[in-house]
């Protein structure tokens, strides 16, 4: 099984060979690159991909490459959030808009020409930021400055054009190969609102903005729909399987209700286009999602890439687990600090990972459908549900399973009973209806073979519980 295939049956819920592992390297590799201090046995000139393929992992290929531009127009227009990198599935152009591009030292000012009045930005990449392993510039003066520059903005947004580019995207695809599924790159940002936050203002002058001018914020958020909208219509068609829109939640700065009314519903509508489509949505949702967890799992997303545990963050993978209720597959939860020696001591961080390990275990639901196949034999389903329910279904709720999918589960075992001698009410009911020289046992060797059935579907039920689940979220969906 090649990497690419156990991560998308991970993103997916179902049992692979072994557990995907496709570390992220990429900014320990451009620091290193850099500042020429990569390890033996690589050259100093050894690419992302030649480190992951020397230590085993997948490809961590969720975000295009920001500097790894083939030509200037690539990024140049980073200071609006807007890009045409290698590997994107789209490729949005510029109407009635004039570019004039100045570069002195570490910055570069891009001015934009409209017929409504223009606005500028600079951006600032310095030896330093290289020195660190930075993946992206970083945007020093913003697009926004004052309040007239909301409407010249919105114009632009207005006059961009998102055009199909899936030639460039399947190139991509292909060097990624079975190394690592390729995500489809939507946008950084999860909505216009997010968009303006993350790219036109930083978040103190954002929320002093939003609290100032609501209407201009409100206007050019209606500005900024119709270019998301074509995003997410061209991604839908595109070959990708994932998609990537959007990250960087954090219970402080994307507060519950600014989460819950500006966000999840842009979430909720790609999810709700990509998903008839076969294809699963993917955030980055790196930063404190403590207070947003429930919010999340409501989100429509499949795949919470980034996800930031203790003792980075102040949750915990099990209650992180305990609020995705199995809708969403886990991307992450190793935080990065543990790994310097400064942070944690060897013995330390075995501990850390067997403690993982044993909260994204499924051991203990497998123990339950044993008790369950046992007290079958015994008791009727009444029986079994209060003796066993009690106990149960706290446990189900503190792992964060479905309820949905544990039910279905229950129910199936107890079919099971139904068929499992020596009570087995099936075979009686079975007995009074024919004639008399049929046989007990010629009734229980009858039902074997069923027996033997649904065994396997329970068991792939409780293995796969997207099965379960896929037709109920369609109709609580709709």
């Amino acid at each position: 099984m090649t990497h690419k295939e156990r991560m998308l049956k991970a993103v997916r819920g179902e049992w692979a060979d072994q557990l995907p592992w496709a570390p992220r390297i990429d900014l320990w590799h451009n620091s290193n690159s850099m500042r020429g201090t990569l390890p033996p046995p690589f050259n100093q000139d050894a690419t992302l991909d030649e480190v992951a393929d020397f230590i085993g992992g997948g490809y961590h290929k969720i975000v295009p490459e920001f500097l790894k531009v083939r030509s200037p127009e690539d990024n140049i227009d980073r200071g609006l959030g807007v890009y045409r990198l290698w590997g994107m599935a789209y490729r949005p152009e510029l109407s009635g808009v004039e570019r004039e591009i100045k570069r002195e030292g570490d910055t570069t000012s891009v001015t934009y020409h409209t017929p409504i009045g223009s606005v500028s930005y600079k951006l600032l990449y310095t030896g330093e930021m290289k020195r660190a392993g930075a993946s992206i510039t970083w945007i020093s003066e913003p697009v926004i400055k004052e309040p007239e520059d909301y409407q010249v903005v919105g114009y632009i947004f207005k006059n961009i054009k998102i055009l199909p580019d899936y030639n460039n995207y399947l190139e991509y695809q292909e060097k990624v190969d079975g190394k690592g599924y390729a995500a489809a790159f939507a946008n950084l940002s999860s909505s216009p609102m997010h968009h303006i936050m993350k790219e036109f203002l930083e978040p103190t002058r954002f929320y002093l903005e939003l609290y100032d001018h609501p209407k201009e914020l409100q206007q050019l958020c209606e500005d900024m729909e119709p270019y998301y909208d074509q995003i997410y219509r061209v991604l839908a068609d595109s070959p990708a399987e994932v998609i990537f829109s959007g990250g960087n939640f954090d219970e402080m700065i994307t507060y519950p209700p600014f989460f819950r009314d500006h966000i999840m519903p842009h979430l909720q509508k790609l999810a709700d286009i990509l998903h008839p489509k076969g294809k699963l949505l993917q955030t980055h949702c790196d930063g404190e999602n403590k207070g947003l967890l429930d919010l999340l799992a409501e989100s429509g997303m499949d795949i919470a890439e980034a996800v930031c545990p203790q003792p980075m963050t102040k949750v915990t993978i099990k209650e992180v687990k305990k609020a995705f209720k199995g809708k969403i597959t886990v991307f992450g939860g190793i935080p990065s600090v543990i790994l310097l020696e400064e942070s944690m001591s060897d013995d330390e961080f075995e501990r850390f990972m067997m403690n993982l390990f044993k909260e994204i275990a499924p051991g203990t639901v497998i123990l339950m459908n044993l008790i369950w196949v046992f007290l079958g034999c015994f008791l009727d389903w009444i029986g079994i549900l209060f003796l066993t329910g009690p106990i149960f279904l706290p446990l189900i709720i503190d792992m964060g399973f479905d309820l949905v999918w544990f039910g279905v589960v229950y129910c199936m075992n107890m079919h099971i009973a139904y068929l499992t001698p020596p009570f087995a009410p099936s075979a009686f009911y079975t007995k009074s209806i024919t004639p008399p020289e049929i046989t007990m046992t010629q009734i229980y060797r009858a039902t074997m073979p069923y027996l033997g059935l649904t065994m396997v579907a329970t068991a792939i039920v409780t293995a796969w519980p997207g099965l379960s689940l896929w037709l109920p979220r369609l109709f609580l969906r709709h």
